[in-house]
């Protein structure tokens, strides 16, 4: 009787241990990435300081997720790159604001149901961060209509948008490079927002920095910028050229 109750018994233990490994396995959906590039630089003064900023307005890979539709959390991953060979470059001579923005839209028919949804930012990077900074980001995300835009030639139709930021206060004389920024976020299974084949697609995106005229009193070149990318030798292949050139010497003589 103990080893038929025991043959039924580990049956259906392995087969609750395989549910639960499923279960647990299944609560996030694939990562999704929506990439673009920097490209533009602007830099210009008002009357309370002056204005640096790289910006660009056309995503790559654009979001196009219906997130209805997926019945588990869902990892987001926004990343925003200098071109090929560049790099951001941050140089605050005098203290200011720091600001990252990304404003995503797709739009759809006027009839087209946006929602309005909050959710947190679960992590700021800036990859291949060189310098002396290492700066703390008060970051926000936010899903919510937007609404139609009209001029005198075209209107251009509302949709759903979503808007990321990171902000921060930098020290003077605070400089730092990275190549390129990403927000990571969790869309919960129970969003509604929908991304999937709209009209277009449209995006802003920038890295901006502020500094005040009281603490800039005069004119200040662009310190939010795009610069080359400058490779510096390893030591140990400095040492190798160095060998190579002593050897060559002895060789000479």
């Amino acid at each position: 009787m103990n080893r038929l109750c025991l043959s039924v018994i580990r049956p259906m233990t392995l087969s609750i241990l395989l549910l639960l490994t499923l279960l647990t396995t299944t609560t996030h959906a694939n990562p999704i990435l929506v990439q673009g590039i920097a490209t533009n630089e602007q830099f210009s003064q008002s009357l309370f300081g002056v204005t640096a900023q790289v910006q660009g307005n056309y995503m790559h890979t654009p979001l196009t997720t219906d997130f209805s539709s997926i019945n588990s959390d869902t990892d987001l991953q926004f990343t925003i790159s200098a071109p090929t060979g560049k790099q951001f470059v941050v140089d605050f001579t005098a203290a200011g604001d720091l600001d990252f923005n990304i404003d995503h839209n797709a739009h759809f028919p006027h009839d087209f149901v946006a929602v309005d949804e909050k959710y947190s930012v679960t992590s700021f990077t800036l990859n291949n961060l060189q310098g002396n900074a290492h700066p703390i980001f008060r970051t926000g995300v936010v899903l919510n209509p937007k609404n139609n835009q009209s001029d005198s030639v075209f209107t251009i139709p509302g949709g759903q948008n979503i808007n990321l930021s990171a902000k921060t206060t930098l020290a003077a004389n605070t400089s730092f490079t990275f190549t390129s920024f990403t927000f990571n976020l969790n869309i919960p299974a129970s969003s509604q927002a929908i991304f999937q084949n709209p009209y277009f697609h449209s995006s802003d995106f920038s890295v901006r920095g502020f500094m005040n005229f009281v603490n800039v009193p005069q004119h200040f070149g662009p310190f939010v910028r795009l610069g080359d990318i400058i490779h510096t030798p390893e030591p140990a292949s400095i040492s190798f050229l160095a060998l190579g050139a002593f050897a060559l010497i002895r060789r000479k003589r």
